[in-house]
């Protein structure tokens, strides 16, 4: 009975031990989470339509009308509407093949908005540790671009700028990554 008390408090040392290393090192990332979660939880949980903004609403059939050869004429909207732009059929043809599998507020969800959740800090990330060598002003500057009020406001509102607002951080970071790689060709080419 001795020998088990032993046994069962050096576990419990050890995987407390394991336990703070663990939030020791990660507590920055857990705490950016954790206010993502919360900020962003109407897009998390899946709970139902979401229904503000320019976000539009789609019934099943209107669905169906995106998969297969991309149409101009969009009867699911409206009275009906024109659609010229090709930008977004790929995008409405992985809806389509998403809402047949799921319903529509899932699709909706995992093909839009969880991206912008994931990406966004992200691609932040990566660009900021190209500048910054400190793990404060990168994690401040994650904050900054991910809750600054012009990314909040976008919401459901403007999705195709709250996409590029998510990718422009990741365009920075290939743009100094070649800008530095071609700056050392043009020093290699003077010598």
């Amino acid at each position: 009975l001795e020998f088990r008390r032993v046994l069962f408090r050096s576990i419990r040392r050890k995987s407390m031990s394991k336990i703070t290393k663990f939030f020791k090192k990660y507590y920055l990332t857990l705490f950016l989470i954790l206010l993502i979660f919360f900020v962003f939880k109407e897009w998390i949980i899946i709970k139902g339509y979401l229904t503000s903004g320019d976000w539009v609403f789609y019934y099943p059939e209107g669905l169906r009308d995106f998969f297969g050869i991309p149409q101009i004429w969009q009867g699911s909207s409206g009275f009906g509407t024109i659609d010229v732009i090709p930008a977004f059929d790929v995008f409405k043809f992985l809806y389509s093949v998403l809402s047949s599998f799921v319903k529509y507020d899932v699709s909706s969800r995992v093909l839009y908005f969880w991206p912008v959740i994931i990406l966004a800090p992200l691609f932040s990330y990566y660009f900021l540790s190209k500048i910054f060598k400190n793990k404060y002003a990168i994690f401040v500057g994650i904050c900054i671009y991910r809750f600054n009020t012009y990314f909040l406001l976008l919401g459901t509102g403007g999705i195709t700028l709250m996409a590029a607002y998510t990718f422009l951080p990741i365009v920075f970071y290939f743009f100094t990554i070649r800008s530095e790689e071609h700056t050392s060709e043009l020093q290699s080419r003077q010598y």
